[in-house]
Protein backbone atom coordinates (compact mmCIF):
# COMPACT_ATOMS: atom_id res chain seq x y z
CA UNK A 1 0.00 0.00 0.00
CA UNK A 2 2.91 2.34 0.58
CA UNK A 3 3.79 2.46 -3.17
CA UNK A 4 0.19 3.40 -3.97
CA UNK A 5 0.24 6.14 -1.33
CA UNK A 6 3.62 7.42 -2.53
CA UNK A 7 2.32 7.57 -6.10
CA UNK A 8 -0.19 10.20 -4.94
CA UNK A 9 -3.31 8.18 -4.18
CA UNK A 10 -5.23 9.08 -1.05
CA UNK A 11 -6.19 6.61 1.68
CA UNK A 12 -9.77 6.69 0.31
CA UNK A 13 -8.56 5.99 -3.23
CA UNK A 14 -6.47 3.04 -2.05
CA UNK A 15 -9.44 1.75 -0.09
CA UNK A 16 -11.71 1.94 -3.16
CA UNK A 17 -9.18 0.21 -5.42
CA UNK A 18 -8.25 -2.59 -3.02
CA UNK A 19 -11.53 -3.09 -1.17
CA UNK A 20 -9.73 -2.72 2.17
CA UNK A 21 -11.40 -0.39 4.73
CA UNK A 22 -9.93 3.12 5.14
CA UNK A 23 -8.92 2.47 8.74
CA UNK A 24 -6.99 -0.67 7.77
CA UNK A 25 -5.13 1.18 5.01
CA UNK A 26 -4.31 4.00 7.42
CA UNK A 27 -3.09 1.56 10.13
CA UNK A 28 -0.93 -0.31 7.62
CA UNK A 29 0.71 2.91 6.44
CA UNK A 30 1.35 4.01 10.03
CA UNK A 31 2.67 0.54 10.97
CA UNK A 32 5.23 0.68 8.15
CA UNK A 33 6.33 4.17 9.29
CA UNK A 34 4.96 5.82 6.16
CA UNK A 35 4.83 9.59 6.59
CA UNK A 36 1.24 10.66 5.97
CA UNK A 37 0.38 13.79 4.01
CA UNK A 38 -1.45 16.48 5.98
CA UNK A 39 -5.19 16.63 5.38
CA UNK A 40 -6.22 20.00 4.00
CA UNK A 41 -9.64 21.35 4.96
CA UNK A 42 -12.21 21.55 2.19
CA UNK A 43 -14.59 24.50 1.98
CA UNK A 44 -18.31 23.80 2.21
CA UNK A 45 -18.82 25.21 -1.28
CA UNK A 46 -16.26 22.82 -2.80
CA UNK A 47 -17.62 19.88 -0.80
CA UNK A 48 -21.17 20.53 -2.04
CA UNK A 49 -20.17 20.52 -5.71
CA UNK A 50 -21.46 17.44 -7.43
CA UNK A 51 -23.38 16.21 -4.41
CA UNK A 52 -27.12 15.89 -4.28
CA UNK A 53 -29.16 16.11 -1.13
CA UNK A 54 -27.46 14.39 1.76
CA UNK A 55 -28.91 13.30 5.08
CA UNK A 56 -26.99 16.07 6.78
CA UNK A 57 -28.91 19.26 7.40
CA UNK A 58 -27.43 22.20 5.50
CA UNK A 59 -25.80 24.99 7.52
CA UNK A 60 -27.88 27.72 9.15
CA UNK A 61 -29.40 30.04 6.56
CA UNK A 62 -29.59 27.34 3.89
CA UNK A 63 -32.20 24.72 3.05
CA UNK A 64 -32.93 22.12 0.41
CA UNK A 65 -35.43 22.80 -2.34
CA UNK A 66 -35.86 20.29 -5.16
CA UNK A 67 -32.43 18.80 -4.45
CA UNK A 68 -30.60 22.13 -4.49
CA UNK A 69 -29.19 24.10 -1.58
CA UNK A 70 -30.92 27.49 -1.47
CA UNK A 71 -31.12 30.47 0.87
CA UNK A 72 -33.73 29.69 3.52
CA UNK A 73 -36.34 32.49 3.46
CA UNK A 74 -36.82 32.27 7.24
CA UNK A 75 -33.19 31.86 8.38
CA UNK A 76 -31.30 33.89 5.78
CA UNK A 77 -32.24 37.34 7.19
CA UNK A 78 -30.78 36.27 10.55
CA UNK A 79 -27.64 35.06 8.77
CA UNK A 80 -27.37 38.49 7.11
CA UNK A 81 -27.77 40.16 10.51
CA UNK A 82 -24.96 38.01 11.92
CA UNK A 83 -22.75 38.93 8.95
CA UNK A 84 -23.53 42.64 9.34
CA UNK A 85 -22.77 42.61 13.07
CA UNK A 86 -19.52 40.72 12.48
CA UNK A 87 -18.46 43.22 9.77
CA UNK A 88 -19.14 46.06 12.21
CA UNK A 89 -16.50 44.51 14.46
CA UNK A 90 -18.77 43.16 17.18
CA UNK A 91 -17.36 40.29 19.19
CA UNK A 92 -18.94 36.86 19.03
CA UNK A 93 -20.20 37.22 22.59
CA UNK A 94 -21.84 40.56 21.74
CA UNK A 95 -23.56 39.03 18.71
CA UNK A 96 -24.85 36.16 20.87
CA UNK A 97 -26.21 38.63 23.42
CA UNK A 98 -27.82 40.80 20.71
CA UNK A 99 -29.58 37.84 19.04
CA UNK A 100 -30.80 36.43 22.34
CA UNK A 101 -31.98 39.89 23.51
CA UNK A 102 -34.01 40.30 20.31
CA UNK A 103 -35.62 36.91 20.94
CA UNK A 104 -34.25 35.38 17.75
CA UNK A 105 -33.91 31.63 18.22
CA UNK A 106 -31.56 29.22 16.48
CA UNK A 107 -32.79 26.55 14.10
CA UNK A 108 -33.42 24.23 17.05
CA UNK A 109 -35.55 26.93 18.74
CA UNK A 110 -32.92 27.47 21.43
CA UNK A 111 -30.93 30.54 22.46
CA UNK A 112 -27.79 31.18 20.42
CA UNK A 113 -24.44 29.88 21.67
CA UNK A 114 -20.90 31.14 21.22
CA UNK A 115 -19.75 28.18 19.11
CA UNK A 116 -22.70 28.33 16.69
CA UNK A 117 -21.99 32.00 15.97
CA UNK A 118 -18.25 31.32 15.75
CA UNK A 119 -18.68 28.63 13.09
CA UNK A 120 -21.33 30.65 11.25
CA UNK A 121 -18.95 33.60 10.97
CA UNK A 122 -16.16 31.29 9.82
CA UNK A 123 -18.46 29.94 7.11
CA UNK A 124 -19.35 33.48 6.06
CA UNK A 125 -15.66 34.39 5.79
CA UNK A 126 -15.08 31.23 3.75
CA UNK A 127 -17.47 32.61 1.14
CA UNK A 128 -19.52 29.44 0.92
CA UNK A 129 -22.79 31.37 1.26
CA UNK A 130 -22.14 33.73 -1.66
CA UNK A 131 -23.26 31.54 -4.57
CA UNK A 132 -26.41 30.00 -3.20
CA UNK A 133 -29.56 29.98 -5.29
CA UNK A 134 -32.22 32.43 -4.15
CA UNK A 135 -35.62 30.83 -3.55
CA UNK A 136 -37.80 31.35 -6.58
CA UNK A 137 -41.07 33.20 -6.14
CA UNK A 138 -44.17 31.46 -7.43
CA UNK A 139 -45.32 32.96 -10.69
CA UNK A 140 -48.69 34.62 -10.74
CA UNK A 141 -50.40 33.49 -13.93
CA UNK A 142 -53.00 36.26 -13.66
CA UNK A 143 -50.44 39.08 -13.91
CA UNK A 144 -48.62 37.34 -16.76
CA UNK A 145 -51.71 37.12 -18.97
CA UNK A 146 -53.28 40.51 -18.20
CA UNK A 147 -50.13 42.47 -17.51
CA UNK A 148 -51.75 43.99 -14.44
CA UNK A 149 -49.73 44.65 -11.31
CA UNK A 150 -51.05 44.26 -7.81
Amino acid sequence: MAPLYQSGLSVSDISEQTGIPNTSVWRCLRHHKQELRPVEPVSFKKWRQGRGKTRARPPYGDSYFQGEVIKDPVEYPTLQLIATLAKQGMSISSIVLRLNAKGIKSRMKRPWSYNVIKFTIARLKDGSTENLVAPSKPKNTETETTGAKK
